[in-house]
Formats: C-alpha cells, sequence, structure tokens
C-alpha cells in the first residue's frame, strides 16, 4: 500500500531535519526503502544526514 507522509517543522536546521527523517522512518518500520522528498537547504545535506539515511535505507531526492 503507498501512502503519503509528512513532516513540518517551524525552524529548518539539520538537527530538525534528521527528528524528522527519524519520525518518518519510526512511523515506516520494518527495513524497507523509503523515498523522500525535500526542498533544497543545505542544512538537509549533511554528511550525518547522508549516512543515517544510506544505514537506513531512506533514498533522498532534493527538489528547488
Amino acid at each position: 500500500m503507498t501512502k503519503l507522509w509528512g513532516v513540518t517543522r517551524e525552524h529548518k536546521g539539520a538537527r530538525h531535519t534528521l527528528a524528522a527523517l527519524k519520525s518518518i522512518r519510526a512511523a515506516r518500520p520494518g527495513g524497507y526503502r523509503l523515498f523522500v522528498i525535500m526542498d533544497n537547504l543545505p542544512a538537509d545535506k549533511t554528511p550525518a544526514i547522508r549516512r543515517w539515511a544510506k544505514r537506513e535505507r531512506l533514498a533522498t531526492t532534493w527538489v528547488s
């Protein structure tokens, strides 16, 4: 089953982005690959976020 899931935050930053991604993963456990579309904020592309996403099988795509 395909579902759309989203998280919004008032303030943007790497810490908030990682928290949002973790909540998305927690809502969809099971280890299967998730595809996440995010805005093009540089804080969304930190090495820590990229490592975590790879480890958690989260495919990230950024839009301008």
